[in-house]
């Protein structure tokens, strides 16, 4: 038990000292606002996608399929839950600073952080869970949590689908399904880009 706490402890802390990289290179003036933007791009638009392709190419078997299952089932009624549970939180907050101060319990650093920790802790085989479980976080993020801070009218059934952390998702729950192994090249660079 102390070693798998000491491993957590030495991922968060290795995850803080790159961030640290980063802050001192934005205190510095190495990394623009523009630049942050397109890193922030970088990250959700091919590294998260490759992530969640890369980890989904592993051996099917029916009681991987069931344990997949039961974490999508436990994770959408978890963040159905979360959704009822944030709306009293925050009630002396003005309607402008609630939303996004509920908006930042519901909708954690799951992808940022959480990915790569798991990755880290747990290896190839808890990232298809944390695979499950990104899904359910982007499906709920891009719908609700679009209409939590938006309102209705910029609900958009299009934006929640075709995102890329969705996208990559159903390309590697196909490759999954089918069996389809990347070629050596393609997966190699799939998996260092993750």
């Amino acid at each position: 038990m102390l070693q798998q706490i000491g491993l957590v402890a030495s991922q968060v802390g290795t995850l803080f000292l790159m961030m640290g990289v980063g802050f001192l290179l934005a205190k510095l003036g190495r990394i623009t606002r523009e630049g942050l933007s397109q890193m922030t791009g970088l990250l959700l638009s091919v590294v998260i996608p490759c992530l969640l392709v890369d980890s989904l190419q592993t051996e099917r078997t029916p009681a991987l399929l069931a344990a997949m299952g039961s974490a999508a089932l436990v994770s959408a009624l978890l963040y159905a839950a979360y959704c009822v549970l944030v709306i009293p939180l925050f009630p002396r907050q003005n309607p402008d600073t609630r939303a996004p101060l509920r908006f930042g319990v519901l909708y954690g650093n799951v992808g940022f952080m959480g990915l790569p920790l798991i990755a880290a802790v747990l290896g190839e085989d808890g990232m298809v869970y944390a695979t499950v479980i990104f899904v359910m976080f982007n499906l709920y993020n891009w719908s609700h949590g679009v209409v939590f801070m938006g309102g209705r009218e910029n609900f958009s059934l299009r934006r929640t689908l075709l995102n890329p952390g969705i996208i990559a998702t159903v390309l590697g729950l196909v490759f999954f399904f089918a069996g389809f192994t990347l070629p050596s090249m393609v997966g190699d660079a799939v998996s260092f880009l993750g």
